[in-house]
């Protein structure tokens, strides 16, 4: 974390403690002194952390210094590190708990938050909560008032008197979002004739800092000679350039030849006209000629309406950039995700030709939800004569070169909390067969320049099976440094570890089964496989990219042992474990 922060361009020096709060817990304190002549605020190191680390390891509170405390010797003084203010600010007007079950509730949270004083109009999320601390806090308020809440109820209902709500059963069921409504078009969004006399040659790529998005980034750079905007978060053009230089260099993707092509432009995907200036909103509307759509919220747990702004509303936004001046060819990232499951159906094949219209999507599952939705207006733009390509990705890996992976994606999670933990679950297998994502950017740059018309939708995923055995492969690579166990054992390690104070990464991903006993946990588990009842045929993308010879990289013992190698030498979390002596076993070929 401390060398995060340090990659800031205004941060002199950093450092992160983990100090106990007015309750007693351990919370993480970022220390930071300026750079000559700069100035830092807490808000943007937030914003700069959130990009680079999974959010349980953000600190929530920052102290900016002038100097460093030193000891005699010239090292850093940690304990003359002053003690942090806990009290959140919050520009809510303080309202007092009302009632014993928000009484509970303001409680648990000053708790696990560590907050002097809990509104009934605070946002948990506002006032230094995460997913890890929003699990910690509904074990203890289940166990407190005998309740089932998830995760997500959190996220749903963020506030004290919302979640007191929940809990009394009062508040809204998860109801199906109606897809269909919420995929309408502005009737005036409509094509437009080409310019005969256009010369703009430009590309805008939004998503560029994620983790597909700066490997679209650098095939896009190696595959053309356009300029390409990037839609960035930030202060200025300078800042959101910095950012993404910084991601790009974290990731050994920064080309400096090719550095005068890459234009960072600040906005925001949730705000109106995409948070740009005048000038920039001009600029993209009569200087660029193709757009490619990949950045999205993933949050998982976020409800529909919380991921509708960046998901949904974004579309729209770029509908109307692409209907401006000149005409613009769209290439939106979705994913297959976009397809449900039923236990009452029969396995169904789905190609690239397959309708999404009987698919339905609880509001619970935003981030689905909202791609579905964003898949639908793409549609009804197509059917305006409106040039939209949409790719649909399956399980999207590491890349073939050098094993790079994103420490955000859900099996990076898994992978890591188990290497943390020392205990791997046995049998795991991946739903589909992963894909490494260079060959997913090196796929959509070569299937949308020669697909220029739009009107055509790709599914991209690797033909292979999916792979098994994963941990047992992992420790075949480690020397067998993992303990097996059964999955509902591991999920109970996971859960033993996080009451013990471990916060581990995956956790936020099956707090579901936290509160689940074993035979509660089997017949969850027989009702997601029987459900899993799609099957994805991507044969015609397929057939198209094998004739221009870009065949996707199959996930093999090489390749995880490439995976495991970056995992090892990137992550500071992960560093102990060669420091202790852990080593690699040689990298061999096999399926």
């Amino acid at each position: 974390m401390e060398g995060q922060l340090a990659q800031h361009t205004h941060v002199r020096e950093a450092a992160v403690v983990a100090r106990a709060t007015t309750a007693g817990d351990k919370r993480l304190v970022a220390y930071v002194t300026s750079r000559e002549g700069s100035k830092v605020a807490a808000d943007d190191l937030l914003h700069h952390l959130k990009r680079l680390l999974p959010e349980h390891m953000v600190p929530s509170t920052y102290v900016i210094l002038e100097t460093m405390p030193l000891t005699p010797s010239g090292k850093l003084d940690r304990r003359a590190l002053p003690a942090p203010i806990w009290q959140m600010d919050t520009t809510i007007r303080y309202e007092a708990p009302e009632g014993d079950v928000e009484d509970a509730l303001a409680k648990v949270w000053r708790s696990v938050l560590g907050v002097e004083r809990i509104g009934r109009q605070d946002n948990f999320f506002e006032i230094g909560g995460h997913s890890l601390l929003a699990l910690k806090a509904l074990l203890r308020i289940n166990e407190m008032l005998g309740g089932t809440l998830r995760v997500v109820d959190f996220y749903s209902n963020p506030t004290v008197q919302q979640l007191a709500s929940v809990i009394r059963g009062g508040a809204t069921a998860d109801d199906w979002v109606d897809l269909p409504r919420e995929a309408r078009l502005d009737e005036r969004i409509e094509a437009i004739p080409p310019l005969e006399s256009a010369t703009a040659n430009g590309i805008l790529l939004t998503g560029a800092a994620g983790f597909v998005g700066r490997f679209l980034l650098a095939q896009l750079l190696r595959d053309t000679d356009s300029a390409i905007y990037c839609l960035m978060r930030g202060r200025s053009e300078k800042h959101a350039r910095a950012r993404l230089k910084e991601t790009l260099l974290k990731w050994d993707l920064w080309d400096a030849e090719c550095e005068q092509r890459i234009l960072a432009v600040p906005g925001d995907l949730r705000q109106p006209r995409l948070g740009l200036s005048e000038q920039a909103y001009q600029l993209l509307c009569g200087g660029i000629d193709t757009i490619f759509h990949c950045a999205t919220s993933m949050n998982h747990l976020e409800t529909y309406q919380m991921a509708k702004a960046a998901n949904v509303d974004a579309v729209k936004e770029l509908l109307i950039i692409a209907t401006q001046y000149q005409p613009k060819v769209i290439h939106y990232i979705s994913t297959l995700g976009v397809f449900g499951s039923s236990a009452t159906e029969a396995v169904r094949v789905i190609d690239e030709s397959s309708s999404i219209d009987e698919e339905q999507h609880r509001s619970s599952h935003g981030y689905v939800a909202s791609k579905w939705v964003a898949d639908k207006i793409f549609m009804h733009a197509q059917a305006r004569g409106i040039a939209c390509n949409i790719f649909r990705l399956g399980l999207v890996w590491a890349d073939s070169e050098l094993g790079r992976f994103d420490e955000l994606q859900s099996v990076y999670r898994v992978l890591k909390s188990c290497l943390l933990s020392g205990i791997g679950i046995e049998g795991y297998r991946y739903p589909m067969a992963p894909t490494p994502v260079d060959h997913v950017a090196r796929a959509i740059v070569h299937l949308a320049r020669h697909h220029r018309e739009g009107n055509r939708v790709f599914h991209i995923s690797s033909p292979a099976l999916p792979l098994e055995d994963v941990f047992e492969r992992c420790n075949e690579i480690m020397g067998n440094t993992l303990e097996l166990r059964p999955y509902y054992e591991w999920v109970c390690a996971m859960k033993q570890l996080h009451h013990a104070g471990r916060s581990l990464p995956a956790v936020p991903l099956i707090e579901y089964a936290f509160t689940l006993d074993r035979d509660s946990f089997h017949e969850h588990q027989r009702t997601v496989r029987s459900a899993a009842n799609v099957n994805f045929d991507c044969t015609r993308t397929q057939r198209e990219l094998d004739t221009a010879g870009v065949v996707a990289p199959i996930l093999n013992h090489k390749l995880l042992h490439l995976c495991l190698e970056d995992m090892l030498a990137r992550d500071p979390e992960l560093q102990h474990l060669m420091d202790h002596g852990g080593n690699l076993a040689p990298p061999i070929v096999s399926a």
